[in-house]
């Protein structure tokens, strides 16, 4: 029976990782059990996987609050971050009066501005998602602007040559010039709305998932710190697929203008 290369392709990809995998948890085990590693510095998996069942419920109770949050998060900084860029791309004068200004506060170190946000907004869910968005939305911001620059000169000025109005010319030309760039910020847009969530969580929470890897820390129980970790890669990971899935629809939707 033949296999086609592209079958064989997707098979290593899922099974290499997974083999991979089980050489880490392989190594993880004779490491405690060879140098008798108690279960506060470095769990078993087993005892990982018995925390996980026994606080399934809790788990996926906080899950559904962190879900929630970075969901928002990234919606609301992947749509602050192309709008800005949208308006300073229409507006020169919004460029050189409000670039500068963004610029400036995208080098301050994000975490401590932290504590003025709970002073703002207090420590609440509307700390979180907005401290999350804060930290997202600048590489959608700086995705955009640069692949609206770094359109062909010779397309726009085409564009132009034909009579084309600024709108026209970036839907059809910019815009999808611009798409790979603009996903690439999304995709990071993702990680980092993740990231701003827990970070919340871990400052000003009683809810969430980052809330349980702080409590379990304070209580030394690293079991349930562990299997906490294992919930948040997954909410990671999904997260993360809503960036592939919005870059797909770009795709779509900007073949058939293009196409247009």
């Amino acid at each position: 029976m033949h296999i086609s290369h592209t079958t064989i392709t997707a098979i290593r990809k899922i099974v290499l990782p997974l083999l991979f995998g089980l050489l880490l948890i392989g190594i993880w085990s004779a490491l405690i059990e060879i140098f008798q590693i108690s279960e506060v510095y470095l769990p078993t998996i087993g005892a990982i996987l018995d925390s996980a069942i026994e606080q399934n419920d809790f788990l996926i109770n906080y899950s559904q609050n962190s879900l929630i949050d970075m969901m928002i998060a990234f919606v609301g900084s992947s749509a602050l971050g192309f709008a800005l860029a949208l308006i300073v791309y229409l507006i020169p004068l919004f460029r050189k009066a409000v670039y500068p200004i963004i610029l400036a506060f995208e080098v301050i170190p994000k975490i401590t501005l932290a504590p003025l946000f709970i002073i703002w907004f207090g420590p609440g869910e509307g700390f979180r998602i907005l401290f999350a968005v804060y930290l997202s939305f600048f590489s959608v911001f700086m995705a955009t602007t640069t692949g609206l620059a770094s359109a062909s000169l010779t397309q726009v000025n085409l564009g132009r040559s034909l009579r084309a109005s600024q709108l026209q010319v970036l839907l059809h030309i910019r815009l999808p010039n611009a798409m790979p760039s603009i996903v690439s910020g999304l995709k990071i847009a993702a990680t980092m709305s993740v990231i701003g969530v827990i970070a919340g969580e871990f400052l000003a929470g009683n809810s969430g998932l980052g809330y349980i890897v702080m409590f379990a820390s304070y209580n030394m129980e690293s079991p349930l710190m562990f299997a906490a970790l294992i919930y948040l890669s997954l909410l990671g990971v999904g997260i993360y697929l809503l960036a592939v899935l919005a870059e797909k629809a770009t795709n779509m939707f900007f073949g058939d203008i293009a196409g247009h």
